[in-house]
């Protein structure tokens, strides 16, 4: 059992112990010694009697403890039922807000909407800084064929074929789609 539980424990047995006997009456004897039982033995709390649990100094696991303890053992059925109610829908709240922000449409939108791209950008062959595209230029000045075939680019140069067949083989894949889009 984690350290942070067993200090929520000492806790909320404080408060059990300074709690009115009707309350106390009202919390099964098992959830009790369930506390007894795994309460941290190094920690110590002391409830300050002159504040109201509200204003006490718990930790936020003590607080959950508590809540639950109120909500299943102390209120009367319809109490419990409004409470119940509640939670669902902040449940359901949750939900949707998890859903918005995690929905794998609105993150790539995000993405696509974060990329700064200029319009001119491909039609100029620039890249996003505003620089002139080496690869494209060198391509287009050397009069490239980009149409040629894998084959024909191995046999022309030997030497530099591996290299030069995967630069042109990848430039002549961004040329044809854009070709499909009327930039080239």
């Amino acid at each position: 059992m984690k350290e942070e539980l067993k200090r929520a424990l000492v806790e909320v047995d404080a408060v059990l112990e300074n709690s009115s006997k009707d309350i106390n009456d009202k919390i099964p004897k098992r959830f009790k010694d369930y506390i007894k039982n795994n309460k941290s033995q190094d920690y110590t709390f002391e409830i300050d009697k002159t504040k109201d649990i509200l204003d006490q100094n718990l930790s936020k696991e003590a607080r959950q403890i508590i809540a639950l303890m109120y909500r299943d053992y102390i209120v009367d059925k319809d109490k419990r039922q409004e409470l119940l109610e509640q939670e669902k829908e902040k449940q359901i709240k949750k939900e949707e807000e998890l859903k918005e922000k995690y929905n794998p449409d609105n993150i790539f939108k995000k993405i696509e909407d974060d990329i700064p791209v200029k319009e001119d950008s491909i039609i100029n062959n620039k890249n996003i800084d505003g620089e002139n595209d080496s690869y494209i230029n060198n391509v287009e000045s050397n009069n490239i064929d980009t149409e040629k075939t894998d084959e024909s680019i191995d046999n022309t140069n030997e030497n530099t074929s591996l290299v030069n067949k995967e630069k042109v083989s990848f430039w002549t894949k961004i040329k044809s789609f854009l070709k499909k889009f009327k930039i080239f």
